[in-house]
């Protein structure tokens, strides 16, 4: 199956999706990272590449035509963000990625999924809401450990992209759905 991630800026894909593309890639998907937008730290950057390498998986940094990039794609399942985070970017993402996924333009997506981003979701303009939990139990180490590479991005606690509050996000989100961790996303569209 071909997985794509459409998201805003460097960590956002592990912050927001990480555990379920780690997931993805152990069950032999193939996986493909978009990042829309350069951070303004030169160093997110930089660091986008070595989380990159450690994925083994391609990222594509700031296409010129995401509906272009979709059509050549041809992903089956998409993630992207959540449509009320406080991010301008992240909603500007949203939008971009649904106009890229249209049913007609995109027949292949058959799944569009919408991810929470730790400190711009829980502080955004509309809640995120829960529909589809994945267990990331088995990968949640390795998913800290990528964001341990987004050195320039991570807070201390309590702050929501600290290590130990993506540890206790994964916890509460696996607690809703009966795993020791998971990842949650919102349904857009879903056919089967």
């Amino acid at each position: 199956m071909k997985v794509l991630c459409i998201a805003s800026h460097p960590d956002d894909e592990v912050l927001g999706v990480g555990g379920s593309l780690l997931r993805h890639i152990a069950e032999g998907d193939e996986v493909t990272v978009v990042l829309m937008h350069r951070c303004t730290r030169d160093a997110s950057w930089a660091e986008s590449f070595r989380v990159a390498d450690q994925m083994d998986v391609e990222y594509i940094r700031e296409p010129d035509d995401l509906d272009a990039l979709v059509r050549k794609l041809e992903p089956e399942v998409v993630y992207t963000h959540h449509p009320g985070d406080l991010h301008a970017e992240h909603r500007e993402v949203h939008e971009r990625a649904l106009v890229a996924c249209r049913p007609y333009s995109a027949p292949l997506v058959r799944a569009l999924y919408t991810f929470e981003t730790p400190s711009a979701s829980d502080w955004g303009v509309a809640p995120f809401t829960a529909r589809r939990f994945v267990d990331v139990t088995a990968h949640l180490e390795r998913k800290l450990d990528l964001m341990r590479a987004y050195v320039s991005e991570l807070r201390p606690y309590p702050h929501p992209r600290s290590i130990s509050a993506l540890d206790a996000r994964a916890a509460f989100w696996g607690q809703q759905a009966g795993y020791d961790a998971a990842e949650a996303f919102d349904v857009v569209r879903e056919r089967w």
